[in-house]
């Protein structure tokens, strides 16, 4: 094989290539494009399917990827398996270059082993090693998945979700790569543990355990005997039949949840068996659809498993699933023993070759197999005894609709233990209430509202109108309700970064330009006053994040309500949080412009108050932030009050807003002192005319005579002539028609597209340039001018195709761009372009009467 690697490097690699097996329907779609015998228009309309079946495959692989971002995340109720099995090919045993020095052994026929893993994304990788006795089948891969189940979760939804086939490769697939490699580079197998010893090496390297996450547990074990599922499931007299003939035709993905769950919409529509009435509430029906990215049902809703045929008799099987026939191997196994033990045990110079010899034996004889005991699975045994599943009430999560089933109005729970740090983000997603209600049901405004009157009462700041409390977007990685938990996620966060010893030689990654920030910014922290042990510890949290150009998600972990031309990137995020911590911020010399609307009991001395921000979002972020960081200290504490003081000049008169302006007024004001700056862009005037548009839609402002055009007209006469514009800054005739060329020729989808790039974009850094949004080639109704009247009508531009084209755009603007700059990472934001969740803008406030 070295040989063979080495002529192989040397010439050969670029004529004889490895490849994995290539997809039927692209297979045949690319030889259609290639046959000269059809027509152009035939040509164009295969080309319209192979790109279609791209897109959709496309399509399936970001509801996977988006999945598994959700159950990545420590307080996601989603949890997302990925299964998958090992080729067999690199796991014969035993394994020795001694054992192949004579002819006998050379060709002796060993047994192969098995390797199957279970990937809970987030929580544990799960991989079982079995003999080559033991059955590969569906009991095998339940008896995985149960037992992964048990070590984490239990559920009452489950959906199968399965990728088009040969475009199914994933990481898991990767991971099985590094493994097989491992595996083909070990010299010595002799025995069943030396497999395992050898993945379980290799699972805790640094590099595997960068990609799995440093919380994520690995199990690797033996699994020397499997309960026997497909017998005891059988008993209940129901299976599946038809919709799984070929990829063509067959079923991709399947939703199964109880009866209950289902809307009434669904209910209504759930299919019927001929002489049985409505189904009762703890049956179980499976909804199904042709791919997971299909919008719509391939069928009706029906029962599969209705509660009278439940198993009565337990859960869980008692029986071992049978070993399969292997008798002609086992003698050819037995007599590979003797070989072994003939030429290296019986000298007793060798006696580590007696454990192949043992190994093969225990095969043999099915001993392992007999003396396996079947672990208990307690969660799914003991079905009257887990508390709060069959009472608890399903909650609708809208990104697992988006992910799943787009259009289908399905609930879904999944039950964990509730901590006091997710206490808070589960009242927002489980409550019906507005913000502002959810704040005071949560207890939190002592807190804050201890913090900030002591800080401000501290500094001697006499006037105070509106006081920044909190953002919707929750804060959760950053502790919200103790600073002990946000301290040690702040180490947490630091340790992934570095990684862990290898070969006695400790490297730390990104922690040079990490480092270097820190040192600069101490001596600055020097000119504060107080305790910095505090505040050193944020500022350390915060350098691993000083040179990341993605948005400010990537501090935290909630989804928040952003301004419509995107959010800040993290690294200017830091660097205004530095600059209002050691200069302090003047904010009525510096306003936060907003919309305040009173909302309470105004009698009090504190009312709460919802406010839209318009300018200074970051700023407005970075109080938050901070305010996050002092939730739970004391001003008045003699212990508390030093650590708090070095964040004094970020807190002092940071809170002077100005109030009373309508929706329209915001963006109009957002757009004015956006000109004192740097002029906006004309996508950002066309993302922000768009949502002032929309909203005098709705009040009915215009005539309903008018067009879009005359419209936007009307609002950018009304924009140039507020009090807030001068002439110098009017938009004149050439920037209104390209803003009105983005709006009226652009759909919604190539709208949250451009947004959602520009969320973690520069407009200068973007895939967006002036040519393009001037051009009028790529807008909806453009064609080509061509003779042939059938040629036009073929080229015409649709929706689907301009959104199909911003996105290309955008993705060959990421590779270009990962080419240049290799060493920074775009695939987040390759993922993040079909991200059709767009966050909206709203923060709480209190204010002192």
């Amino acid at each position: 094989f070295t040989t063979f690697v080495r002529v192989y490097n040397t010439g050969w690699k670029d004529i004889l290539r490895f490849r994995f097996t290539t997809c039927e329907i692209c297979q045949q779609l690319k030889a259609s494009l290639a046959d000269k015998g059809l027509s152009l228009e035939q040509k164009l309309g295969e080309l319209q399917a192979y790109r279609k079946h791209l897109r959709d495959q496309y399509d399936d692989r970001s509801r996977v990827w988006e999945l598994e971002a959700m159950s990545a995340e420590a307080d996601s109720n989603v949890l997302l398996l990925s299964v998958d099995g090992m080729d067999q090919a690199k796991f014969a045993v035993p394994r020795d270059p001694q054992l192949r020095c004579s002819s006998a052994l050379a060709s002796a026929i060993r047994p192969r082993m098995m390797v199957h893993a279970c990937h809970a994304h987030g929580y544990i990788l799960n991989i079982r090693v079995a003999d080559e006795t033991l059955k590969h089948d569906s009991s095998f891969v339940l008896d995985l998945v149960s037992e992964t189940l048990e070590k984490r979760f239990k559920v009452r939804v489950a959906a199968l979700a399965f990728l088009r086939k040969s475009h199914t490769h994933n990481g898991l697939d990767q991971l099985f790569g590094i493994l097989a490699r491992r595996l083909a580079s070990t010299d010595r197998i002799l025995n069943d543990e030396d497999v395992i010893k050898v993945l379980r090496h290799e699972c805790h390297r640094p590099g595997v355990r960068s990609w799995l996450g440093a919380h994520v547990a690995v199990c690797v074990e033996k699994s020397a005997a499997v309960r026997a599922w497909a017998d005891h499931v059988a008993k209940t007299g129901v299976k599946f039949e038809g919709g799984l003939l070929c990829d063509k035709s067959s079923n991709h993905f399947f939703l199964f949840m109880l009866y209950r769950d289902l809307p009434a919409a669904l209910q209504e529509r759930v299919k019927r068996r001929r002489g049985a009435g409505t189904p009762g509430a703890f049956d179980v029906v499976v909804l199904v659809k042709e791919y997971i990215c299909s919008v719509d049902l391939g069928q009706e809703p029906f029962v599969c498993m209705p509660t009278q045929r439940c198993l009565h008799g337990g859960l869980v099987p008692s029986e071992k699933h049978a070993l399969r026939d292997k008798d002609t191997a086992k003698e050819k196994w037995r007599k590979t023993g003797q070989l072994v033990l003939q030429a290296y045990g019986a000298s007793g110079l060798n006696e580590e070759y007696r454990r192949a010899f043992d190994y093969l034996q225990h095969l043999v004889n099915d001993t392992m197999w007999r003396q396996a005991r079947l672990g208990p699975l307690h969660w799914l045994d003991r079905v009257g005894q887990r508390p709060a599943v069959n009472d608890a009430e399903p909650v609708l999560h809208q990104s697992v609709l988006d992910a799943l089933a787009p259009k289908v109005p399905l609930r879904v729970v999944f039950q964990r233990p509730m901590s006091s740090d997710t206490e808070f983000v589960d009242v927002i997603r489980t409550s019906q209430l507005e913000p502002v209600d959810v704040i005071r049901t949560s207890q939190l405004e002592p807190e804050w509202l201890s913090v900030l009157c002591g800080v401000l009462h501290s500094v001697k700041c006499s006037k105070l109108e509106v006081i920044l409390e909190v953002f919707r977007l929750a804060v959760v990685e950053t502790g919200l309700r103790a600073m002990a938990g946000f301290l040690q996620r702040c180490k947490e966060a630091i340790e992934e970064k570095i990684a862990c010893k290898e070969d006695g030689v400790k490297t730390e990654s990104g922690a040079s330009p990490a480092k270097k920030w820190c040192s600069l910014f101490e001596k600055q922290l020097s000119k504060l006053a107080g305790n910095l042990e505090l505040v050193k510890e944020v500022v350390e949290y915060l350098s691993f994040w000083q040179q990341d150009a993605a948005d400010l998600q990537v501090l935290t972990t909630e989804q928040f309500q952003c301004p419509a031309d995107g959010l800040p990137p993290a690294r200017d995020f830091i660097t205004v949080w530095e600059s209002m911590l050691v200069t302090g911020t003047d904010l009525s010399r510096e306003p936060l412009s907003v919309s305040v609307q009173l909302n309470g009991n105004h009698s009090q001395n504190l009312a709460n108050v919802g406010v839209d921000i318009i300018k200074g979002f970051t700023k407005a972020s970075c109080l938050a932030f901070t305010l996050a960081i002092l939730a739970d200290r004391d001003p008045d504490s003699e212990e508390d009050w030093p650590l708090i003081e070095p964040f004094s000049k970020l807190l002092d008169r940071g809170f002077l807003v100005s109030v009373n302006m309508s929706t329209v007024e915001q963006s109009f004001s957002n757009l004015a002192l956006s000109f004192r700056g740097v002029q906006p862009r004309i996508i950002s005037l066309a993302l922000r005319f768009n949502d002032i548009l929309k909203t005098k839609t709705k009040q009915g402002a215009h005539p309903s005579g008018w067009n879009v055009e005359r419209r936007i007209e009307a609002i950018v006469e009304d924009f140039n002539g507020s009090s807030l514009m001068t002439s110098k800054f009017a938009l004149d005739g050439e920037k209104i028609k390209a803003v009105c060329n983005v709006i009226v020729g652009t759909c919604e989808e190539t709208l949250t597209l451009m947004q959602s790039h520009l969320h973690t974009t520069k407009w200068k850094d973007s895939a967006f340039s002036h040519s393009l949004i001037k051009s009028n080639r790529w807008l909806i109704g453009a064609s080509r001018r061509v003779d042939h009247n059938y040629m036009r009508s073929l080229l015409v531009v649709t929706a689907e195709i301009q959104a199909f084209f911003v996105r290309n755009h955008i993705l060959a603007f990421l590779r270009e761009a990962a080419k240049q700059f290799p060493e920074k990472d775009f695939s987040s934001l390759k993922q993040a372009v079909d991200n059709r969740l767009v966050p909206i803008v709203r923060v709480v406030l209190l204010t002192i009467a």
